[in-house]
Formats: structure tokens, sequence, C-alpha cells
């Protein structure tokens, strides 16, 4: 019959011979660590603190402390907040150290897009958001299934996005296989 050594079943398993199947190396094995005793007695005091801040409620207002403390900083220090709308005045350079002068950083000209390559609906020709929306702006507008079917993705977000742009997207319920109903999209041009 087994007796176990101790509580633990995995330290139980644990063997040091090699072919047992439950043999864990000693560089995998975890090695406890006791705390020092000032580690112990600092753990054991921050307990009593706490525990005397949650009975007395001294709580609440070490939190509201916290929260104000950069306002109060401030005011302390005499700093005086600057009016709505202005920038902050910038502070004199160390002694000793020159003052350099602001790099101005370039503006980037913004991308030139070759108008031949981009659709009525502002999407590059050829790509899936283009040839889904030539499908839904189709006379007949298409459903999600048409669109997934032939583009292998919906595109559904496309409907949305030319809606803030203002775009008309009409829906029409439909019979679709068996009992469910499907929802045909019709994108038409601006309002």
């Amino acid at each position: 019959m087994f007796t176990p050594i101790s509580l633990n079943p995995w330290v139980d398993i644990m063997t040091d011979d090699p072919s047992d199947p439950f043999y864990i190396p000693e560089f995998c094995r975890r090695k406890h660590v006791p705390k020092s005793e000032e580690q112990m007695l600092m753990s054991y005091h921050k307990r009593q603190v706490l525990a005397a801040e949650a009975e007395t409620g001294a709580d609440a207002p070490a939190k509201a402390k916290r929260k104000a403390t950069p306002k109060a900083a401030a005011k302390a220090n005499g700093e005086v907040k600057a009016a709505k709308g202005t920038k902050p005045a910038k502070a004199a350079p160390a002694k000793g150290k020159a003052a350099k002068p602001a790099a101005k950083k370039a503006k980037k000209a913004p991308r030139s897009v070759d108008p031949n390559k981009i659709d009525q609906y502002g999407f590059r020709k050829g790509t899936l958001k283009s040839r889904a929306a030539v499908m839904y702006a189709a006379k007949k507008g298409a459903t999600l299934a048409e669109v997934k079917a032939a583009l292998d993705s919906t595109q559904f977000n496309l409907l949305t996005q030319l809606e803030e742009q203002g775009y008309t997207v009409e829906r029409k319920q439909e019979d679709g296989d068996g009992s469910r109903k499907v929802t045909r999209y019709k994108l038409s041009a601006k309002k």
C-alpha cells in the first residue's frame, strides 16, 4: 500500500530516477526560497496598516490626497494656471547650456493619387472595396451572400463607410432560401 510522504500529490510522485515517467529534472523543479525576517516583518506591518485603515476609514482621505497632489503641488510652488487657449511659457535653459534653436519639422506634402486609379466612390480600382461597391451599386443591388460568393468577403463595412460619406443605401427584404428573409442592398449617389 502507498503512503504519501506529504499532502502535495505532485511532490509524492516526483522521483530522482530518470527512467520514471514522472521524473522532473532538477533544473526544472521550483526551488522554495524563504523570505528573510525583514521581508516577513515588512509584509506583516503592511497587513496591519491596511487593516487599521479599513477599520477607521482612513483610506478615503488618502486616495483623495493622492488625486489632488499635482494641483496642490503646483499651487504650493506658486505656479499659476495659464488661461485657456494660451501656451505655457517655456522654462529658461539651465546655466552652462546653450539654448538650442527650435527645429521646425517640414510638413509633408499630401499624397497625390492619380485620379485615373480611383473609382467614383473614392476607392482604388480593382480592390475588394471597389469591386464590392460596384456590385452594391448595380441596378438591382446585391445581397451579402452574392458579394461573399463573388469576392469571398461581404465588405459590409463599406456600406456603413459610404453611408457616413453621404451615399444612400437602400435596404429591401426579400424571400431567401427556405423561410429566411434576405436583405438586398442598393448603393445610390450622394444626397
